[in-house]
């Protein structure tokens, strides 16, 4: 079952120093950073949880622009068995194992429509 869903907005920041000498990081009330904001994308990802014998397999299945991304992950407290669980999980579905970047890395390389 989905356990959660959760939005995510990419913003770009540019940011630089207020040149006023009278302005100290440490003063309250000073604001010596000004930013400027332009959103570059957005993810939404929606997360299934679905419990194993070792551990508990994660499923996300993440949109951005005109994308379905899919990632699987495993996670486990017992590092040996749950290598080997999640090897025969994988051989027994005929999904092969590959090393990726973030999601928020692939939803970037598209461009925001």
């Amino acid at each position: 079952s989905a356990t959660s869903k959760s939005v995510l907005h990419n913003y770009h920041i540019d940011e630089y120093a207020d040149p006023s000498p009278a302005c100290v990081t440490s003063s309250p009330g000073c604001h010596n950073t000004h930013l400027s904001v332009e959103q570059v994308g957005q993810l939404s990802t929606v997360r299934y949880e679905i419990p194993a014998e070792s551990g508990t397999y994660f499923l996300h299945a993440s949109y951005y622009q005109d994308q379905n991304d899919y990632e699987l992950e495993y996670e486990t407290d017992d590092l040996e068995n749950g290598i080997r669980e999640f090897e025969q999980f994988l051989i027994a579905r005929n999904i092969n194992r590959r090393e990726t970047v973030q999601k928020i890395a692939r939803a970037l390389k598209y461009p925001n429509k």
